[in-house]
C-alpha cells in the first residue's frame, strides 16, 4: 500500500464529508507504522494522528481525540498543531490546568503563537490569574501589534484589573480604526466610565446610540453617567428609554427607582420598583431600592427582611458593600448590634476587594 496516496485519499474523504471513511483510512495507515522511523516518517505519522484526532474532536468523540493526540505526541513531541488541538480538547473537557500546561509548552517553543496566547490568557482569567493573562497578552501584542482581537482582549483584561489608563489607548485606536462600529464606541465609553471620566463617557455612549439605537444596556449606562454628573433630568430620560427598549432590564428599573427616590419622588419610585420586582424578584439593585422606601416609610422590619436573603448568598463588588452597609444600619436600628458589626465588617471587606470604580452610583453594565 502506498501510504502517501492513502493519506491523500483520507484527506479527500474528510473534505467530502465522509468522516468515518477518513478515520478508517487513517487507522489503516497507522497499521503500517514502523517501530523505528526516520524524521520524515515521524512527521508523516504525527500528521496522521493529528488529522484523525481533529476529525474525532469535530464529531464530539473527545476521548478518541485525546487518545489520538497523545499517541501522536508520543512519536512527534514537537508537533505544534497537535499540541494546540490537544489543549483545545482539554479546555473543552474542563481540564484547565492540563490545557494551560499544554499551551505553555506551545508558547515555550513558539513565543509568538497567537492562538495559544489568546486561549491561554482566557484560561488564566478563568482560573482567577488575571495578572498572568495581562502579562501574556502584553507579550503577544509586541509580536502582533496590529492584531485587533488580541488588542481588544488585552483592553478587557486591563478593565477587569482596573488598569484603565492601559486600556484607554487601545479603546481609542479601535474607535479610530472602526469609527462606524457601535461596539467600539460602547467599549470606549465603558472604560471612560470606569475611569470616572463621565463627560467623555457620555459622548461615546451617545455616538454608540447614533450607530445602534436599540442597546438598552448602553441607554442605562448613559443614565448612570448623567446621574453621576448630576444631570438628573437627563438621567431619568435615559433610564426610562432603557426600560422602553427592554422592559426586562431589571438593573435599569432599580437604578431609575433609586434615582426617583433620591429626587424625593417615592411614589414614582415605588411604581417603577414594583413593576421591576414583578419581573425579577431576586434582583439586588431592585431590592435595595425598595428596602430604602420601606425603611423611610417606617417599615424597618420589612426593609431588613427584604435584604436578609442576600446576607447568606453574598453579593460582590460595590453593590455588595452597599447592601452589607445598609444591613448593618438596619440591624443597629432593630437593636442587634452583633449582627450589625458583622455586616459592617463584611461591607468593608467586600469594598476593599472590589474593582475600583470612580464613577458615581453603580457598576457599569458589561
Amino acid at each position: 500500500m502506498n501510504i502517501s496516496e492513502k493519506f491523500q485519499d483520507a484527506f479527500k474523504l474528510a473534505e467530502s464529508g465522509d468522516v468515518s471513511g477518513a478515520i478508517s483510512a487513517y487507522h489503516e495507515i497507522l497499521s503500517h507504522q514502523p517501530k523505528k522511523m526516520t524524521p520524515a516518517e515521524v512527521t508523516f505519522f504525527g500528521d496522521v494522528y493529528n488529522n484523525m484526532g481533529a476529525l474525532e474532536a469535530n464529531r464530539g468523540n473527545d476521548k478518541e481525540a485525546l487518545d489520538a493526540f497523545r499517541s501522536g505526541l508520543d512519536i512527534a513531541p514537537g508537533n505544534i498543531d497537535m499540541k494546540v488541538n490537544l489543549a483545545v480538547v482539554q479546555h473543552k473537557l474542563g481540564n484547565l490546568d492540563g490545557a494551560a500546561a499544554t499551551y505553555e509548552d506551545v508558547l515555550q517553543a513558539e513565543p509568538a503563537h497567537r492562538a495559544s496566547a489568546i486561549n491561554l490568557s482566557k484560561i488564566y482569567i478563568g482560573l482567577g490569574e488575571s495578572q498572568k493573562a495581562l502579562a501574556l497578552l502584553e507579550a503577544a501584542l509586541k509580536a502582533h501589534p496590529n492584531d485587533m482581537p488580541l488588542a481588544l482582549l488585552y483592553a478587557e483584561v486591563c478593565d477587569q484589573l482596573g488598569f484603565f489608563t492601559k486600556a484607554l489607548p487601545v479603546r481609542r485606536s479601535v474607535c479610530q480604526a472602526l469609527p462606524e462600529q457601535a461596539d467600539s464606541h460602547k467599549f470606549l465609553a465603558r472604560t471612560l466610565h470606569l475611569m470616572g471620566n463621565l463627560e467623555d463617557a457620555l459622548q461615546s455612549y451617545t455616538r454608540c446610540m447614533e450607530l445602534s439605537s436599540s442597546d438598552a444596556a448602553v441607554l442605562m449606562n448613559m443614565g448612570l453617567a448623567a446621574w453621576g454628573l448630576e444631570k438628573f433630568d437627563e438621567a431619568e430620560k435615559h433610564l426610562k428609554a432603557a426600560l422602553k427598549a427592554n422592559k426586562n432590564l431589571a438593573e435599569a428599573s432599580g437604578h431609575l427607582g433609586r434615582l426617583l427616590l433620591g429626587l424625593k419622588r417615592p411614589d414614582d419610585a415605588r411604581e417603577i420598583l414594583d413593576d421591576g420586582l414583578s419581573r425579577a424578584p431576586d434582583n439586588a439593585v431592585l431590592n435595595i431600592a425598595m428596602s430604602r422606601i420601606e425603611y423611610e416609610s417606617g417599615q424597618t422590619k420589612d426593609a431588613l427582611a427584604r435584604l436578609q436573603r442576600f446576607e447568606s448568598v453574598g453579593v460582590p463588588g460595590r453593590l455588595g458593600a452597599e447592601i452589607y452597609t445598609y444591613l448593618g444600619h438596619l440591624y443597629k436600628e432593630t437593636g442587634d448590634m452583633e449582627r450589625s458589626m458583622a455586616c459592617l465588617e463584611r461591607a468593608e471587606s467586600v469594598a476593599s476587594a472590589a474593582q475600583p470604580v470612580a464613577a458615581a452610583n453603580d457598576m457599569v453594565q458589561r
